[in-house]
């Protein structure tokens, strides 16, 4: 699954947590960084699973933003999706 964001027009953004749950609403998992608006999730999702994701931006001092609208994805096997996400 590729994830892919806007980033926001903010200056001082050091990077990205990305977050998925398996419930609409969460609970979210933090499943990796990045330094770009683009992420790659290996794990997930398994067929028949529809998997929800969040992403959050964060600056130098660590501080981060609030969660981004919530996407969704629900691929068929073996299919890669491309899925917005933009930052709030």
């Amino acid at each position: 699954m590729l994830l892919t964001w806007k980033a926001p027009v903010t200056s001082g953004i050091a990077g990205y947590h990305v977050y998925r749950a398996n419930a609409s609403g969460g609970p979210y998992d933090l499943i990796g960084l990045s330094w770009s608006p683009v992420f790659e999730d290996w794990v997930s999702p398994r067929r028949g699973q529809t998997d929800y994701y969040v992403v959050t931006a964060y600056d130098q001092p660590g501080v981060q933003s609030v969660n981004s609208v919530e996407a969704r994805a629900a691929p068929w096997e073996w299919q890669r999706v491309f899925l917005p996400v933009v930052l709030k």
